[in-house]
């Protein structure tokens, strides 16, 4: 044990000494078999031998469920936003002063044709008070996907002795496209080629970005001048654009429900834009 600290220790220096700390995660576990009484008591161990080390260490673990034998243990907490946990228990994990991230693992498929899961994503993090999300994967094509949308089967096992065959959603794990330029798919193109659910990616961390600067001018304003007429039609613009996302929510193939009318989306932001116009002096 005395031997792994030392190395931690040493590798902890490093990262502060480049300036790197307040920009460090350390991803523990991914997807721990929780329910099993070893992993359980191994999480606890090892979380603790990281925090004598240095109990600012941030330590994260995609759970997906929460589990609190390790509320002590975990300081990130990756969890699914679709109601496999409440938003009341959100509340309490950020009340403890933990850190809430959705982690997003065959949730997105390519049949949504309105991009609901890429492009609102942000809007679940704002909600619950989550500061990321994490995609697994982001170009882990396991075909050829300008010849075909179906990923191959690739083996799992849980643990010893036990395996079986699993198959990723159509579009989960992949964002962006490998070049083809010997097939003749896009001639004169190089490197990665973007997705429209990429580019939905990027719109709904923009609309992420709209939202909070309407939240601070709203609180600036509240301090300033309460009675501003501007704060109510500010403070709807807001809550109208997130009661668009609920927990639990739809996923994969079905988060298309989240959005019938997916020019709502634009119209909302638009409301939201106009309201932090109606800020300025």
């Amino acid at each position: 044990m005395q031997k792994y600290q030392a190395a931690l220790r040493e590798f902890w220096d490093h990262i502060k000494a480049k300036g790197w700390a307040d920009n460090f995660v350390l991803f523990i576990s991914d997807e721990p078999n929780s329910w099993e009484p070893p992993i359980k008591a191994q999480m606890i161990a090892l979380c603790k031998m990281i925090h004598e080390v240095d109990p600012t260490i941030p330590i994260y673990s995609s759970t997906w469920a929460y589990v609190p034998e390790w509320t002590d243990s975990i300081d990130i907490w990756g969890l699914g936003h679709y109601g496999i946990v409440t938003p009341s228990t959100m509340e309490a994990i950020l009340k403890q002063g933990k850190r809430l991230w959705f982690t997003t693992d065959c949730l997105f498929c390519l049949d949504t044709p309105y991009c609901s899961g890429e492009r609102l994503m942000p809007y679940y993090c704002f909600q619950y008070g989550a500061e990321a999300y994490e995609f697994w994967g982001i170009a882990a094509v396991t075909t050829n996907p300008w010849y075909s949308g179906f990923p191959s089967f690739f083996p799992q096992s849980s643990r010893p002795g036990e395996h079986r065959w699993l198959r990723a959603l159509c579009g989960d794990g992949y964002l962006l496209y490998p070049d083809m330029p010997k097939q003749g798919i896009m001639p004169g193109r190089q490197g990665m080629i973007t997705s429209v659910r990429f580019e939905q990616v990027r719109e709904g961390i923009e609309d992420y970005e709209y939202f909070r600067l309407l939240q601070r001018l709203i609180e600036k304003a509240e301090k300033s001048s309460p009675s501003d007429s501007k704060l109510e039609p500010a403070r709807t613009a807001l809550a109208e654009a997130l009661e668009i996302v609920r927990c639990p929510t739809p996923t994969g193939r079905f988060s298309t429900h989240v959005t019938p009318d997916p020019r709502r989306i634009e119209v909302l932001r638009e409301k939201v834009a106009r309201a932090i116009e109606s800020f300025k002096p």
